[in-house]
């Protein structure tokens, strides 16, 4: 009776087995953005936002957006982006949201506020008293060698939040889809009527 030949163990078929729950145990994640840079951010989920004090509730994100969200027939959200644009109040509440989420979750490179913080003023190693509150940094008050939150492009901060939060499994149609939101306003420019 003829043998049948042993396979060697390196060309053993791999298994197509999913591995379910994988993703979860990774604290990090390198994360291309729209522009084309590399960051690597923690992914804390809404509920982890609000633990670290980053919103307040669900609603502090979603009120900000949730006159102009409307349901298309596939059962996705679309953001009437000219709703936000056109009101400047709304826009840079958004985006003061968006910079503290971005703040927290990006672990590489360090990413810091562009304004005055709390934590900034009771730091007493810095500067700053209560007047300086919400006021934008100063170049002469920025750390050179570090990353602040008006130097990151508009798409890519969106991006960011999308991901971190839980939005879209699919981030390749997240550059589809947000670009209406921030596409009107060019890069390092305010909305029409904007107070920042």
């Amino acid at each position: 009776m003829p043998s049948t030949p042993k396979v060697p163990s390196d060309h053993k078929k791999k298994s197509n087995k999913p591995k379910y729950g994988k993703g979860w145990k990774q604290r990090y994640t390198d994360l291309e953005l729209p522009s084309g840079e590399l960051c690597q951010v923690k992914r804390p989920g809404v509920q982890g936002l609000i633990e670290a004090g980053v919103l307040q509730s669900l609603d502090t994100l979603t009120s900000i957006v949730q006159a102009e969200v409307i349901p298309q027939a596939q059962g996705k959200p679309q953001i009437k982006a000219e709703a936000v644009l056109d009101d400047p109040e709304k826009f840079t509440k958004m985006m003061e949201t968006v910079d503290k989420i971005v703040c927290f979750v990006v672990v590489q490179p360090t990413v810091l506020p562009d304004r005055v913080t709390q934590e900034m003023i009771d730091d007493e190693d810095l500067p700053f008293d209560t007047d300086d509150l919400d006021r934008k940094l100063a170049e002469d008050e920025r750390d050179e060698d570090a990353i602040y939150t008006d130097y990151i492009d508009a798409m890519d901060k969106m991006f960011i939040m999308n991901f971190v939060v839980g939005g879209s499994a699919d981030l390749a149609t997240f550059r589809a889809e947000s670009a209406a939101l921030v596409g009107g306003v060019p890069d390092g420019e305010e909305p029409a009527g904007s107070t920042v």
